[in-house]
């Protein structure tokens, strides 16, 4: 069986897209291959048919992520091992695994979560730095992913960006879906009374991290233009992130904001309307 090491710097217990996408995957894949996880170690985590190296986090938050530490030579020893690489980000985790595959010349495999160049600028709050990390952060994903073996994106629009950035790597489209026997319509009408709302409520609602670069604050604009004029009218936000975008939210007029909720499929059974505002994702 062949060893599959997954690097990422983003995992349970701290929910966010790429950990939701890797309990998806990592259960499919541990039969196929024999697979080792490097993750930042957020907490205790379950896992059956796979192993996980988790890295200490460092003391500094940034935002709502606290990175872990640069472990350089234990990431390499265990690259040394493995057939197959596979990276979600171009972290602390994600970087020292792509420095430590090509110097071992193994292949390398990345999925395309984030537009690296919009995410990085949009997830920090020092206005001077943004305007250099743009074009910074571009070179640099230029580089990294240049050199890579293959490129996992999940639509054709996403490989043309690439491309039209100069990004030759071969590229692979994999569509991601949706469990649709856990995500079900259900009654809008029984959804809204279990939380509270009036079946004649008109719900807007966002689920996920409440982070810089989701650009949430356009969609609180949004709704208080909308509030003027629409009586019914309510906001829904379930999840959780930075202190500065869930003060947006807190003790607000027309607002609920119940913070991050485990299974989320009732609260998205209420809404009308689901809205992204983010600019930078690629696979919602």
């Amino acid at each position: 069986m062949k060893k599959l090491v997954i690097a990422t710097d983003n995992y349970a217990p701290r929910w966010d897209g790429i950990s939701r996408f890797l309990s998806e995957i990592v259960p499919r894949l541990s039969d196929q291959f024999d697979i080792t996880i490097i993750a930042p170690d957020y907490g205790k985590t379950k896992q059956k048919g796979y192993k996980v190296k988790k890295i200490p986090l460092k003391n500094i938050i940034v935002g709502d992520f606290q990175p872990p530490q640069r472990k350089y030579g234990e990431i390499k020893q265990i690259i040394k091992d493995a057939d197959i690489v596979f990276t979600q980000t171009q972290g602390f985790i994600g970087m020292p695994t792509f420095i430590a595959a090509s110097f071992k010349r193994k292949p390398l495999v990345a999925f395309i979560h984030n537009i690296e160049w919009e995410l990085v600028p949009k997830s920090i709050s020092i206005k001077i730095a943004k305007k250099f990390l743009y074009p910074f952060t571009k070179m640099v994903t230029r580089f990294v992913y240049n050199n890579y073996d293959l490129l996992i994106v999940p639509s054709h629009n996403i490989s043309e960006i690439l491309r039209w950035e100069k990004i030759m790597t071969p590229k692979k489209v994999v569509h991601l879906g949706v469990d649709t026997k856990k995500f079900v319509k259900g009654n809008k009408e029984r959804a809204k009374k279990k939380i509270g709302l009036k079946t004649e409520d008109f719900v807007i609602g966002y689920h996920g991290r409440l982070g810089r670069e989701k650009d949430l604050k356009t969609l609180m604009r949004a709704f208080v233009r909308l509030k003027s004029e629409y009586k019914n009218i309510k906001l829904l936000i379930v999840g959780s992130g930075t202190s500065e975008i869930e003060d947006l939210f807190k003790n607000k007029e027309g607002v609920i904001y119940p913070g991050p909720k485990e299974d989320v499929v009732p609260w998205i059974q209420a809404m009308d309307v689901f809205v992204l505002t983010s600019l930078t994702e690629t696979t919602s």
